[in-house]
């Protein structure tokens, strides 16, 4: 089947998908270059916002934004295919030496050069990572059991833990987010990198092309090193946070990929697009100030058991995302992900009784009131105002603040601590929870540094968890436990939308990884048309 040309629909299969971006600039070129394929064309595509916080992968790695922003400049370690397999990228060989997990060895290609001509050594690696470990970043708890980073020899390391750390191979991904590898120029210089790129990847950001919050281009990198890989010239991502607009984008040929919503996806398929939903991240309230230093109400556990039961998640979910494209949840994690649990299935059934009883014993028979942070940017806020009229029924006012300029402006205010609730959207991946759950992470997703000792003692043993299978079941209690402690109000879990040009190819995504990147290291997958 010829996938470029199909417009059915692919819900939730793992579905090739025939992607690459519309033409920009001069459109198509003659002069493709070595590597790659001749008639090679500028490709773009849309992103809902500019760069979460620049473009530096250490603030901003493991994110939508960085799929998007970070891919194209940055070679990482490792990476992650579209099936879920891990392949190694700048590394040859990597992993744990038999019966010893504190230990990680990582052999290094030997061709590889930053885009300024300097080589991807072991000493220039050593200093990224520990840049990334050492700088308090969002990534930065992902290296912290990073005890000591040994050069074994020029082209090889040993990382030495001071603990077990989760799904390692899976964190020096693009998608894990912390295995992109910064220059040592980019190091000692990380203010440039804010809008400039010091990465040994297949394409080099041009800031004299592009337009900050508007339209950034990466142009092909002459030192990377497999230029086979390359297919295209230059990248464009065109931000468009009007999902409308994005629509129209695509339909008119300024872009050839946007990210779509459940609502537009009639007008997607309308107007002849291929329309695609795979995976999924959870959508729901962050009940953040669980001591109750702004809300007082959210300190007592049947409040917040009691905002679990005033929603009906089920009308919610088809209102928002109709047509099959969310799923009603009461966990942060997705089925088919490691540590779902089935028993907590219909814990929060909607049960208007139930949460008004919880609120009398917790003395709120009359109510209370809270605002409520969404992101426009996002697109939660409709979500928010559902919500919000769910539990005026139950005598809670729910006062809506959208912010509307940028998801870093919502992290911003998400991490203020002035607000006692926010909405969150979360990748369902367990190994990625400690920013939520533990204290120390803090930022927008646990500001007021919320701390369980349960959910702290079964992180630490599902780390320290060499078998898959037992690691699962503590990541399974642990996801029991922070559904009796109410520390959210899961509402559906949103698969990931994009529509697509039927003519495009190279684009592949699927529930093992639904996160779409406009390069292959293999070049099977690089985008091109």
């Amino acid at each position: 089947m010829n996938h470029s040309k199909s417009r059915r629909r692919r819900v939730g299969a793992a579905v090739a998908m025939a992607v690459a971006m519309a033409l920009v600039g001069a459109g198509c070129s003659s002069d493709a270059g070595d590597g790659a394929e001749a008639g090679a064309v500028n490709l773009a595509y849309q992103f809902v916002g500019p760069p979460l916080a620049g473009l530096n992968p250490a603030k901003t790695g493991g994110t939508n934004s960085s799929a998007m922003f970070n891919v194209p400049a940055y070679s990482s370690l490792l990476f992650q295919r579209p099936d879920g397999s891990i392949v190694g990228d700048l590394a040859t060989e990597w992993g744990y030496p038999e019966g010893d997990n504190l230990t990680f060895n990582v052999t290094l290609r030997d061709d590889a050069e930053f885009a300024d001509g300097g080589a991807v050594d072991a000493a220039a690696v050593k200093k990224s990572l520990e840049y990334v470990r050492d700088g308090g970043f969002y990534l930065s708890p992902r290296f912290a059991n990073f005890e000591d980073i040994q050069i074994v020899d020029d082209y090889e390391l040993s990382i030495k833990l001071s603990a077990p750390v989760a799904a390692l191979p899976f964190a020096l991904t693009p998608a894990g987010g912390a295995g992109f590898i910064i220059s040592p120029e980019g190091v000692d210089n990380p203010d440039m990198l804010d809008n400039a790129t010091a990465g040994s990847g297949p394409y080099v950001y041009n800031p004299e092309r592009s337009i900050i919050d508007t339209t950034y281009v990466f142009e092909r990198n002459p030192n990377y090193y497999n230029p086979d890989a390359v297919k295209a010239e230059t990248l464009t991502v065109q931000v468009i946070t009007d999902p409308n607009t994005a629509v129209s984008a695509l339909q008119t040929g300024q872009v050839s990929v946007v990210s779509g919503r459940a609502t537009t996806a009639p007008a997607a398929e309308a107007a002849g697009m291929d329309v695609y939903a795979v995976g999924g991240s959870a959508h729901g309230i962050g009940i953040i100030d669980r001591e109750g230093a702004v809300v007082p109400a959210f300190a007592d556990v049947r409040v917040r058991q009691a905002i679990n039961y005033a929603i009906d998640r089920e009308a919610l979910t088809e209102a928002m995302l109709p047509g099959g494209f969310g799923t009603p949840t009461e966990q942060i994690l997705a089925e088919g992900q490691p540590g779902y649990n089935p028993d907590l299935v219909g814990r929060y059934a909607y049960n208007l009784d139930k949460a008004k009883s919880l609120l009398a014993e917790a003395g709120y028979a009359d109510g209370f009131a809270f605002d409520l942070l969404c992101s426009e940017t996002v697109g939660n806020c409709p979500a928010a105002e559902a919500a919000a009229g769910d539990l005026a029924r139950v005598g809670i006012t729910v006062t809506v603040e959208m912010v509307g300029v940028s998801t870093s402006a919502f992290d911003e205010k998400a991490a203020s601590g002035q607000y006692g609730a926010a909405m969150q959207r979360l990748r369902t991946v367990a190994s990625e929870f400690a920013p939520l759950l533990l204290p120390d992470a803090g930022g927008s997703s646990n500001p007021f540094e919320s701390e369980d000792p349960e959910i702290t003692r079964l992180w630490e043993e599902a780390l320290a968890e060499t078998d898959p299978d037992a690691q699962a079941e503590l990541w399974s209690q642990m996801s029991e436990r922070v559904a009796e402690l109410a520390w959210f109000a899961p509402l559906y879990i949103a698969k990931f939308v994009y529509f697509v040009d039927p003519d495009l190819k190279g684009f592949k995504v699927t529930n093992e990884n639904a996160i779409y990147s406009p390069f292959d290291v293999t070049g099977e997958y690089s985008w091109t048309k």
